[in-house]
């Protein structure tokens, strides 16, 4: 059938329609106040989740929440304002591989002096009051992280010990390049090839710290090239410490999976038997398909109960309505509404989601799993 596009074709009686009672929609139709989470295996936008999760993945099953609220939905900023404060979630160094290499050696055989290099231990360890020395025969020297896998690489923060001068160190990074150490593969990829992307050159001496700002760009390696170290004090220069902030998931940011209805309208809280529907519009305009929403009692089986007895909280206790999406539903620019008819108001309420920025099929690398193990025998 044909419908307008904030309608929901009912087969049933041949006629769009949120109600058994009343199939075709009253007049008044007002935008329903409220958001929406959508999940696979991770949920994006949750509720006070700050993780970084991957994108909705196209055509693939997912689950849909919308929760009714009092009033509408702040509007997504489109970007970030050029003079908001940055803030870095750093700690993607402490678990990294690093190498320390001399460079610009006169007498490439001598690579270290006696008794160098030091434990590069001190130059992740977020201890302040130690420091990494290189003795001032070696002002040129790249540091480089081998985070193991794609991360969303946001800043890079160096600390110089007190006594120390550094004419200019800059920042570079890398994607992934399939190597396994254990394998026997590459230490890291050779610097001078045009596959490694640099920002920022600048300047650093006494205890200060420089943040070298990236623009959420997914590398595994990070390097960190210092020229011109030494220290007026000491025949030794020094680091204190050198930290980068990001996502341990790797995947970009391109803005919102989801572009959500915020327009003014009104709340609206259905008893639990309403008869709430989703809906799903192709971006063409056609109707994708019409599912009954489940309510807050009758939300989707959590998959942890499977291997527990134990009781396990529903995925939300607030209002919530559900539904399940078929993977032809989950394509770009698809239209998700929900809506309900409330006869006694002559109005129906009805909240728009239209799906963005999709990631494709891939295949996944696991790096590291935890295991959940419930009950109190052993």
């Amino acid at each position: 059938g044909d419908c307008a596009p904030s309608c929901l074709w009912d087969s049933s009686v041949g006629a769009c329609g949120f109600s058994d009672i009343s199939p075709v929609p009253p007049p008044n139709e007002v935008a329903w106040h409220g958001y929406s989470e959508t999940g696979q295996t991770h949920v994006i936008h949750a509720t006070d989740e700050h993780r970084h999760a991957p994108r909705i993945i196209a055509e693939r099953e997912a689950e849909f929440l919308f929760f009714p609220t009092q009033t509408a939905a702040p509007t997504t900023s489109p970007s970030q304002s050029p003079t908001a404060e940055i803030v870095h979630d750093f700690g993607l160094e402490e678990n990294a591989t690093i190498f320390v290499n001399p460079v610009n050696l006169v007498n490439a055989s001598d690579v270290w002096p006696s008794g160098y290099p030091k434990s590069s231990s001190s130059i992740n360890d977020n201890d302040y009051s130690t420091e990494y020395y290189i003795p001032n025969v070696r002002p040129d020297i790249d540091i480089v992280f081998d985070l193991f896998s794609e991360r969303l690489i946001q800043g890079v923060a160096v600390t110089s010990w007190y006594v120390t001068s550094i004419d200019s160190f800059e920042v570079g990074i890398h994607h992934d390049d399939g190597s396994d150490i254990e394998d026997g593969g590459t230490e890291y990829p050779p610097t001078d090839l045009a596959s490694w992307t640099w920002f920022e050159e600048a300047a650093v001496s006494g205890n200060n710290e420089h943040v070298v700002l990236v623009p959420k760009v997914s590398a595994r390696y990070v390097i960190v090239r210092f020229r011109g170290g030494n220290s007026y004090y000491s025949s030794n220069w020094g680091i204190r410490n050198i930290k980068i902030s990001g996502a341990p998931d790797g995947a970009a940011d391109n803005g919102p999976t989801n572009e959500e209805d915020t327009k003014n309208g009104a709340a609206f809280f259905p008893e639990d038997d309403a008869d709430v529907r989703v809906a799903a519009y192709s971006s063409a305009g056609s109707l994708l398909g019409v599912l009954r929403a489940r309510n807050t009692a009758n939300q989707r089986p959590l998959l942890d109960q499977a291997v527990t007895t134990e009781q396990l909280d529903p995925y939300s206790s607030s209002p919530v309505w559900s539904a399940t999406l078929p993977w032809n539903w989950v394509i770009e620019g698809t239209k998700i509404i929900v809506g309900v008819a409330d006869v006694a108001a002559n109005a129906t309420f009805t909240h728009e989601l239209t799906l963005r920025n999709l990631a494709m099929w891939h295949e996944h690398s696991l790096i590291r799993t935890k295991l959940v193990i419930f009950g109190d025998e052993v």
